[in-house]
């Protein structure tokens, strides 16, 4: 790598930790999203090249992606190219997905829309072609061997993967099913939508709170808003 080179990518580097100091300001819903655009770009452009940035990068992308509740930087994401014929193995295919749903458990309460597991195999790991029909049956295989809780489908029609037992009752499944268009609820919001009495309501949304599901954005000054890291969609 020539200095001008250096200087280039290192000058890039700097105006990246910029942005994510803007983001830092943010809301925690909002914030979410848009920290896992940026973890986006950054991956599009440098990559390649993850294993060669400055040491203080690293130690700042490895945080936006725990912030942005993404599972930690592994081999898969930084040994570099993969041949995907070897790894596209139900062997292989169950251990890369066991390692994105149990890396970010601590963020997601062990909850992770299928859609979202999806487009982290097709764009994080190897395995660019992965069909919806394997992963299933991969899932499926995991939950009789007792690795993880199962594949369920919400009052919403929206499918989850449970990484960890959950035991969801049905007032957390309804509530669940309404954040699945957006990851996100307001008090008022689930009240208005669901008429149910305010005390119901946050009772429900504390369980969710006590196994890491929803989190509460402390930072909403307009009402109690809660964000669902696990059904946050990318877009």
């Amino acid at each position: 790598m020539t200095e001008d080179e250096d200087k280039e990518k290192t000058e890039a580097y700097k105006k990246f930790a910029d942005k994510l100091k803007i983001e830092q300001l943010k809301g925690e819903g909002e914030r979410i999203q848009a920290l896992r655009k940026l973890v986006q770009e950054f991956e599009k452009n440098y990559g390649t090249d993850i294993k060669l940035m400055p040491a203080e990068m690293q130690n700042k992308y490895r945080e936006m992606r725990k912030q942005a509740g993404l599972p930690e930087i592994s081999e898969i994401e930084v040994i570099g190219p993969m041949s995907e014929k070897k790894e596209n193995t139900p062997a292989n295919l169950a251990n890369i997905i066991l390692k994105l749903g149990i890396g970010r458990k601590d963020k997601t309460g062990g909850l992770m829309l299928l859609s979202e597991l999806i487009m982290l195999l097709r764009t994080q790991t190897p395995l660019k072609k992965v069909k919806i029909g394997e992963v299933k049956r991969v899932l499926k295989r995991l939950e009789k061997e007792g690795l993880i809780s199962g594949l369920k489908r919400l009052n919403s029609g929206v499918e989850i993967v449970e990484f960890l037992p959950t035991g969801f009752n049905k007032d957390q499944n309804i509530i669940l099913s309404l954040a699945s268009s957006n990851g996100v609820l307001t008090l008022e919001e689930i009240m208005l939508k669901l008429n149910w009495a305010q005390e119901r309501v946050l009772r429900v949304l504390k369980t969710l709170e006590k196994s890491n599901i929803a989190k509460r954005d402390h930072s909403y000054a307009a009402g109690q808003k809660w964000y669902f890291p696990g059904l946050i969609k990318d877009s």
